[in-house]
């Protein structure tokens, strides 16, 4: 009787160790990301998720983890931009409406951790800041481009931008 019951929890073991699933299986997380942008997007590998700005619609959140492959790449771009090396805090030179508050960076990689937090409206010159946004584009070309992303739901709406300062003043150095 006893082998029975073996022989069909060896069977049962076996038919189902090459299904697992989906949404619970994923790369190991050998940099963690934590990325608050614009007003409520979220990308939070610490955690498994990603939640999308509806604008008009509220939020919407996914389970999101990076491959190894796109892990790989920010790790050379962290590495290249000195990441860790990067002030903590990126003060903005003129006033954006509306405030999207505090744009948050967060990496843990081979035992650092590192924040960096930013606000609209940074002088556009700032060598740190450039590094920043390489690192934010990046992040948001690697999530724009993954399915979990795509299967979210499309935004509705828009926030419209003022500044205090004229921007193209700005970035043309004439202030």
């Amino acid at each position: 009787m006893k082998s029975i019951v073996l022989a069909v929890c060896c069977f049962i073991v076996s038919c189902t160790s090459g299904v697992s699933p989906e949404r619970t299986e994923h790369d190991d997380q050998f940099v963690q990301i934590y990325f608050h942008a614009n007003l409520l997007d979220e990308l939070d590998t610490f955690h498994g998720t990603f939640q999308k700005d509806l604008v008009m619609d509220g939020t919407a959140r996914t389970t999101m983890w990076l491959t190894t492959n796109e892990q790989e790449i920010i790790v050379s771009a962290i590495e290249n931009y000195r990441f860790f090396s990067l002030p903590d805090t990126i003060p903005a030179i003129y006033t954006v409406m509306p405030d999207f508050g505090p744009q948050v960076l967060t990496m843990k990689y081979k035992g650092k951790e590192k924040t960096i937090v930013w606000y609209q409206g940074v002088d556009p010159h700032d060598k740190s800041m450039y590094f920043v946004e390489q690192l934010r584009t990046l992040l948001w070309n690697i999530i724009v481009a993954k399915p979990e992303y795509k299967a979210l739901p499309e935004s509705h709406g828009g926030y419209a931008r003022l500044s205090s300062t004229n921007e193209r003043e700005i970035k043309s150095g004439m202030k």
